[in-house]
């Protein structure tokens, strides 16, 4: 399986749910925010959160790369 494919069928399987709610709405609760996401994956949290708070970074495994470039994040080393 390639990591393209990792990432897509991620998406697939993780839909959004209550629990997606609830950590949207208590990181967006200040817009000021800063928010450090760890574990997200394709960002798919992450880039609500974007639309919403001042500054958010997504950190994720090394092997889940793909996935934060399917989401369109900037992938830097850190």
């Amino acid at each position: 399986m390639t990591e393209e494919h990792a990432a897509n069928l991620y998406d697939a399987v993780n839909s959004w749910g209550p629990d997606d709610e609830f950590f949207l709405r208590f990181a967006t609760e200040n817009p000021e925010a800063r928010v450090l996401d760890l574990g997200c994956g394709t960002g798919r949290i992450t880039t609500r959160i974007a639309a919403k708070v001042n500054s958010v970074t997504g950190r994720s495994q090394e092997h889940l790369r793909s996935m934060l470039t399917e989401a369109g994040f900037r992938v830097e080393e850190v």
